[in-house]
């Protein structure tokens, strides 16, 4: 239905609603799958540093076990290079 004011006629055209209609989900359609990738590199990028430092921890772990390994391989061999040469543990000569 026609507005009308003094002096002023504004008439509207709604058979050209239905195609800016179209072309305003299309724009935003656009943007919805511009932001759906942003969201999933995100998440790609958040899971990837996620696993990092889990990863992270659990190389920590293990190094510390390989430590404490090296430690009593080396506490071992020491003991026995000092069995071979004829001395205890404390340092008494053994009877051969």
């Amino acid at each position: 239905m026609p507005m009308s004011r003094p002096g002023l006629a504004i008439t509207s055209n709604y058979s050209k609603l239905p195609l800016i209609t179209i072309q305003a989900v299309k724009e935003l359609k656009a943007e919805n799958d511009v932001l759906k990738a942003r969201v999933a590199g995100l998440e790609q990028d958040r899971e990837w540093h996620t696993s990092g430092a889990a990863d992270l921890q659990t190389q920590a772990l293990d190094i510390a076990m390989l430590k404490q390994q090296l430690a009593e391989l080396r506490a071992a061999f020491t003991a026995a290079r000092l069995d071979a040469a004829g001395v205890v543990a404390a340092g008494v000569p053994q009877d051969r």
